[in-house]
């Protein structure tokens, strides 16, 4: 298998940019501030989506302190080997939480955006389309992914999972796969995860564009809504492990936000544990900022260059 070969070759073809939406619990909380007779939104307490990391042999008593509390606070995800919950939680749940002994760490979840410039994903779009003939990306020139060919590393027998805005069905994408959860994988109203999927693996044919490794097999796990608005870390970590369980081989995210989580850091600690690698995007602000999940140890960031192999203006 080539797996490391072929993981170079596509992280090298990466295009993508940040969209940046407005944070949707501000625009609630500006509405309920201007609309003092909608009482009960107003007085609504604050809440807080966390992970929650127990000490070694304390789950239990946490599960029941959860149970007990399960009109207050909402169980996102378990992540058993990491001994860790994602709750949202109320202040006055977290004020509880923080002084339970049972309770190791807590740390916020923080959210994670589709990497992308909208005028490329519409361009890649057009040019899957294109049916007289077939255009080779510079990318492919660039990284020699011809001449890997050649020595039989075409991605066959190789699995890669975009976790992304999905991907759509296409006659230039025909070994594209996934679940339908969270979201249906062949569902894609961005355009995004078609374009990463496209770059990674589009069939080497008389029409289209070609991927860097055209015999690799897609996996789509699709995390973003239609809207191309934000996921949570947490929610990001868990497609990855799904991923995983679903054989792939190399995991691509062309996403990513600011801020990071210590806890997220031993869930793709366990991914290269199980000699799966991870690729994200570097960012796209155009500055010196870390961006996460690409700027942990464990994970290979991407970042982008232009056909004159000059770094381009957007990337970090």
């Amino acid at each position: 298998m080539h797996f490391n070969f072929l993981a170079i070759l596509f992280l090298l073809s990466f295009d993508n940019s940040i969209s940046r939406d407005e944070d949707e619990s501000n625009r609630l909380r500006r509405r309920q501030s201007t609309n003092p007779s909608d009482s009960s939104a107003a007085e609504e307490e604050p809440t807080h989506r966390i992970y929650v990391k127990y000490g070694t042999g304390k789950r239990s008593k946490i599960q029941k302190k959860l149970q007990q509390r399960s009109n207050e606070i909402r169980m996102h995800y378990d992540f058993k080997d990491m001994r860790t919950f994602v709750l949202t939680v109320t202040e006055k749940e977290m004020k509880e939480l923080k002084k339970d002994p049972n309770v190791e760490a807590m740390v916020d979840d923080p959210k994670r955006w589709p990497l992308y410039i909208p005028e490329s994903a519409k361009r890649h779009h057009r040019k899957l389309q294109n049916e007289e003939m077939q255009e080779v990306p510079y990318g492919i020139d660039m990284v020699q992914s011809e001449q890997a060919w050649e020595y039989g590393a075409t991605g066959q027998g190789v699995k890669v999972c975009v976790v992304d805005t999905g991907v759509y069905e296409h006659p230039d994408l025909t070994n594209v796969s996934g679940p339908n959860s969270p979201l249906a994988f062949d569902q894609d109203g961005v355009g995004h995860g078609t374009h990463c999927a496209g770059t990674i693996a589009a069939d080497n044919n008389e029409f289209g564009v070609v991927g860097v490794a055209p015999d690799a097999e897609i996996i789509s796990v699709k995390v973003f809504s239609d809207d191309g608005l934000y996921a949570y870390s947490s929610g990001i970590l868990s497609a990855a492990r799904k991923c995983a369980d679903l054989g792939a081989n190399i995991i691509s995210m062309s996403l990513g936000g600011p801020l990071p989580n210590v806890l997220e850091i031993f869930g793709y600690q366990s991914l290269l544990n199980q000699g799966i690698i991870t690729v994200a995007a570097a960012g796209n602000f155009g500055n010196r900022l870390w961006s996460y999940p690409a700027s942990y140890p464990k994970v290979i960031s991407v970042a982008a260059i232009d056909q004159n192999k000059m770094k381009a203006s957007f990337s970090q």
